[in-house]
């Protein structure tokens, strides 16, 4: 019965890289007679995806805001890739950089966002971008434009909101009862 000893080749290192790799094996007996040599094919694959750092995470922006959200995925075959699902309302980057590529109507938008690396190996995460109204500040003619104003214009000093000259009365006017909580109509016209 005959012995071998291990013996590993420096081209493969501790961690072979993807790749087809021929492997000799080639047994001595403890006389010196060789056995018959043997050849094989190693076959080394990436199957693992990309690792999200830190995990993506739901956004909360305002109505008329911008995204601009960065993900992060990390993996040993670079480069990576992103990907979303959404791509009338959102682009990303090859940078791992979200953005809204229109203004995004209030409500909620789920996202599903994906890391691959040059195998094909990928990650995903679902996010929830929620889009609120809050309140706005008029300071342009063109968000002057958005409203309705009455007995005011904008057209005389641009950007300024100006009295117009002529009277407009309020056919109705909510006045608040002192000491209550609640309000009375009160019928101008009369």
């Amino acid at each position: 019965m005959g012995h071998h000893r291990p013996y590993r080749d420096s081209q493969f290192g501790d961690n072979m890289t993807v790749g087809t790799y021929t492997v000799t094996y080639d047994v001595n007996d403890s006389s010196g007679n060789p056995a018959i040599q043997v050849v094989r094919t190693v076959y080394v694959n990436d199957t693992t995806p990309p690792v999200w750092v830190p995990v993506p995470s739901d956004r909360i922006i305002g109505y008329g805001s911008n995204l601009n959200y960065d993900v992060n995925a990390i993996d040993l075959s670079n480069p990576i890739s992103y990907g979303v699902n959404d791509t009338t309302n959102f682009t990303i980057d090859v940078n791992g950089l979200i953005r809204n590529n229109t203004v995004l109507n209030t409500g909620v938008y789920f996202l599903n966002i994906s890391a691959s690396d040059r195998y094909g190996n990928t990650a995903y995460s679902i996010i929830k971008i929620t889009v609120k109204q809050y309140s706005k500040i008029y300071t342009f003619d063109v968000d002057f434009d958005e409203g309705t104003f009455i007995g005011i214009e904008h057209g005389t000093v641009h950007d300024q909101l100006q009295l117009t000259e002529g009277v407009t009365t309020f056919p109705m006017m909510w006045i608040a009862n002192a000491g209550e909580d609640t309000v009375s109509r009160w019928d101008t016209d009369k």
